[in-house]
């Protein structure tokens, strides 16, 4: 299953990356020099668990602070949306108190 994964993953990179076609001795791209030697390549597991241990915290921790925010961001929306409707009623109290001092006390009423 991994070694599928890993053949699918070097088609893809083969047809996408245009970095490949860049390099213009065949002999000397990168990617033949890495498969080149790949029998002398030595991955050291514990370092690699270790890394992703590390990688998994701080992902961890991204991701309490991202939802930290997005709950803030929501917080912040449902008050402005309740102080929205809140000066909505004001404004709308305040221009049937207008229309009614224009109707029953008009500016422009001349003087006796």
């Amino acid at each position: 299953m991994e070694m599928q994964w890993l053949n699918d993953w070097a088609d893809y990179i083969y047809e996408n990356e245009d970095w490949f076609d860049d390099q213009e001795d065949e002999e000397d791209k990168l990617i033949h020099q890495v498969f080149r030697h790949y029998n002398t390549v030595s991955i050291d597991i514990v370092s690699l668990d270790r890394d992703q241990q590390d990688f998994f915290e701080v992902i961890s921790d991204i991701r309490k602070l991202q939802q930290a925010y997005f709950d803030y961001g929501k917080e912040v929306s449902e008050q402005y949306t309740r102080i929205h409707h809140a000066s909505e009623e004001v404004y709308q109290r305040t221009l049937r108190v207008q229309e009614y001092v224009n109707k029953h006390f008009p500016l422009d009423k001349k003087s006796d």
